[in-house]
């Protein structure tokens, strides 16, 4: 063996003597501290990034395995309301809702359970808007319809009549209320389904103008055409925001498919009858 290959082995033998101090085994548990402090080791480079992880977020380390990105923790769940937010919340719901209703279509009624009753009662088809509801009447003021015009399914059939928001007077129920006499003595009607031979009874609540006299406000119930119940009330110690509605009913028997209902002011002057709260059933049961 000449001098220069005696010289390299020699190198050699002493390169992999250091390697080998610098490499702990397995059992003393300084691996990690010997490959940071090893001069002999090759420091690392980072590579490119591994393919199918995605490279514009990071994943976290720690933590939940629903926190990685390919997945999202569920929302948590809310907590008791507070009293007077619910409270609030029932009170503003019908207003947003209505103020919501577009007034295009009318939905099919639903059943009306009522307890006791060995027939339960339903709701007609295609009768709606009952408490008149839609369109929206001017807040805390009314809105003055004219025969030939609609508020909803409600047809104005003569003279004027006025749509009522409850911030101007109070309704019987929902939000509005209609005012049968605006500029002279008006009539609304709307047209439903029925069932002919099939009896059917109107519920409605009445109540009058306490503006102005006369006293005692009139009024009457009409089908298709027919005066079915005069009805009459006397304001004497209301206001508007205390206006004593009443309940009135009459029943009739369809005779067609089809069957027209009516309010209509008999009131001289300005100062007329309200109604509010208008519902059709129809039973089987004496009624």
């Amino acid at each position: 063996m000449g001098t220069t290959d005696y010289g390299t082995a020699v190198r050699h033998r002493a390169g992999l003597a250091a390697q080998a101090a610098c490499t702990p085994s397995a059992s003393t548990g300084r691996q990690r501290e010997a490959s940071a402090t090893c001069p002999h080791r090759a420091p690392r480079i980072a590579g490119p990034p591994a393919l199918g992880r995605p490279t514009g977020r990071q994943v976290p380390r720690t933590g939940n395995a629903s926190r990685l990105p390919t997945g999202r923790s569920p929302p948590a769940a809310p907590g008791p309301a507070h009293p007077r937010h619910a409270r609030d919340a029932a009170r503003r719901g019908p207003r947003r809702a209505r103020r919501r209703a577009t007034g295009a279509g009318t939905a099919l009624a639903a059943p009306a359970q009522h307890s006791g009753s060995s027939h339960p009662t339903v709701l007609v088809s295609r009768f709606d808007n009952g408490s008149f509801e839609y369109p929206i009447a001017r807040a805390n003021s009314f809105t003055t319809y004219p025969a030939g015009q609609y508020i909803g399914p409600w047809a104005v059939t003569s003279g004027a009549v006025d749509l009522v928001d409850d911030g101007l007077r109070q309704a019987a129920e929902g939000d509005q209320s209609l005012d049968l006499h605006a500029t002279g003595a008006g009539a609304v009607a709307q047209t439903f389904t029925t069932v002919p031979g099939q009896t059917y009874t109107v519920t409605y609540a009445p109540a009058g103008n306490p503006a102005g006299g006369p006293v005692v406000k009139t009024g009457r119930v009409l089908v298709d055409g027919q005066n079915v119940q005069d009805f009459s009330f006397d304001v004497t110690g209301k206001t508007f925001t205390s206006m004593g509605y009443i309940r009135r009913q009459v029943t009739f028997v369809a005779t067609a498919t089809t069957t027209t209902l009516a309010f209509a002011s008999t009131t001289p002057n300005a100062y007329g009858p309200v109604v509010d709260d208008v519902q059709v059933t129809s039973c089987h049961c004496p009624c």
